[in-house]
């Protein structure tokens, strides 16, 4: 990933370096060209003014100190057909100077005395007519525009005389230069090739260190997960201060998962300890009576109802596990039916009455309307309510209260025992799975009844909570949906 991320980065600035330095040349080029076709204008002007008078020769010497790729001059004939004027001699069907063509030439626009110029296949060129071409004809004659001396005005009537004698259809006199166009960098392509590989050199050890601190924390998240993976998950991800939000959110993410997992097996470690003990315990009783009677050591009735009750312990323990194993994987059915609060709630007191007297406790009711309906599986209900009201019991030192009040659409059973209450820390985790929470000396319940009971009555569309009162104490709250309007 880091080669990736490098190689990546490095064509970016590459890539940009190109396109600005061919931008760059581009923006140049029409610059510069702009600039050579402004001059040359300017030189062909001057140069056709005094080549009027001085010929060819001069037009040569212009070429040299001018740099001109070309300096000619050229008769263009009524039928457009070119001839070159050389210093002693006439080249009939001449040809422009490359890249140039008959085709390229403004008849029209010279003969009006202006000044053609242009650029074609990287060079620039200017054409200029020579005298005032506007009066020129096929006879000669012409006029001067400017005011020259008597010694140069019968030089050049003597050659246009020569012209006219040689070339009869002359109609226009030009002279015409070309020049070659660069980019204009010249020594600066130097400086900027230099400057170039300054700058990749630059990105690429830029781009190598980005990587760096991109990869390496995800190395290093990537070692976490596996140590993970492997069952070790004490292990974190170490987080620097100077790192990317998405890296501290990644390696966050990471050690959170971590812990819960260890978290997770903690509750998972002490739940199975809590069912070993739930599972010893009538076992002992239950191995330690049947000696008994095998040693007729006592009572075999006595002994025999406390094998049977622990037996029910046993059978109610596997019975639990079971439903929380299909209330996980979804595997169970609900028989949904109207069902009256007060008629489900005695019920349940009914059963739970027994252990409040082993344990000398008492259970106080109050239901504010006996006319409230709930749309509930029974059987379900039933456990509910008696695996709420075994954790109070459990936890009672005196009281547990029942209490039911009621919303237009919502019904809420409370148990509220008069123990010691749940820790702050627990009261999130409580009706988790695999979590513990406080020890009692009862043995009331299995000690996984509230984590049916939050799967239960999520399944009916409610909801259950815990919480402490003051002075002291804790209060579980379930809340059903209600089907009666009075309350």
């Amino acid at each position: 990933m880091r080669k990736r991320i490098t190689r990546s980065v490095v064509l970016i600035v590459l890539g940009a370096l190109l396109l600005s330095g061919l931008g760059s040349t581009i923006l140049i080029y029409r610059a510069n060209r702009q600039i050579n076709e402004r001059d040359l204008a300017t030189q062909a002007s001057g140069v056709a003014q005094l080549g009027e008078t001085q010929g060819q020769t001069f037009i040569r010497n212009a070429r040299r100190v001018l740099n001109l790729e070309g300096a000619s001059i050229f008769a263009i004939a009524n039928d457009k057909s070119l001839s070159e004027l050389g210093p002693e001699t006439v080249t009939p069907n001449a040809s422009l100077p490359s890249p140039l063509d008959p085709s390229d030439l403004n008849i029209a626009l010279l003969s009006s005395g202006n000044i053609e110029k242009g650029a074609k296949n990287g060079t620039v060129y200017a054409i200029a007519p020579i005298g005032n071409q506007s009066a020129a004809n096929t006879t000669g004659a012409t006029t001067t525009t400017q005011a020259l001396s008597p010694a140069r005005q019968l030089l050049r009537q003597k050659r246009q005389a020569a012209i006219n004698n040689k070339l009869p259809n002359t109609r226009l006199v030009v002279v015409v230069l070309t020049r070659k166009v660069n980019a204009g960098l010249g020594a600066a392509t130097t400086y900027i090739l230099l400057s170039a590989a300054v700058a990749f050199l630059i990105a690429a050890a830029v781009a190598e260190g980005l990587a760096r601190r991109i990869t390496r924390p995800i190395s290093d998240a990537e070692k976490v997960t596996r140590n993970i993976a492997a069952g070790n998950f004490s292990t974190r991800v170490e987080m620097e201060k100077d790192r990317d939000p998405e890296l501290v959110s990644l390696g966050n993410s990471i050690n959170h998962m971590a812990e819960s997992l260890e978290l997770s097996r903690e509750s998972e470690r002490n739940f199975f300890m809590s069912v070993s003990h739930d599972l010893r315990t009538p076992l002992t009783s239950i191995q330690g009576y049947a000696e008994a009677i095998f040693d007729e050591a006592t009572d075999p009735k006595q002994a025999a109802l406390i094998i049977g009750r622990e037996s029910g312990r046993l059978s109610r323990l596997v019975l639990d596990l079971l439903d929380l194993g299909r209330l996980e994987t979804h595997q169970f059915s609900l028989h949904m039916t109207e069902v009256r609060v007060q008629d489900a709630l005695s019920k349940a007191i009914e059963t739970l009455q027994p252990t409040a007297v082993q344990y000398q406790l008492s259970i106080q009711s109050e239901l504010v309307n006996p006319l409230l309906m709930i749309h509930v599986d029974p059987d379900r209900l039933q456990q509910i309510l008696i695996n709420v009201g075994e954790n109070s019991l459990k936890y009672a030192s005196s009281t547990v209260q029942v209490r039911v009040t009621a919303e237009p659409t919502k019904i809420y059973v409370s148990f509220t025992d008069d123990g010691e209450g749940i820790p702050d820390s627990d009261l999130p985790r409580i009706f988790e799975r695999l979590y513990t929470s406080r020890s009692s000396h009862r043995a009331v319940g299995t000690g996984v009844g509230l984590a049916i009971v939050a799967q239960m009555t999520h399944a009916m569309h409610g909801s259950v909570k815990a919480e402490n009162v003051k002075p002291h104490g804790a209060r579980l709250t379930i809340e059903l949906p209600a089907t009666s309007p009075e309350i």
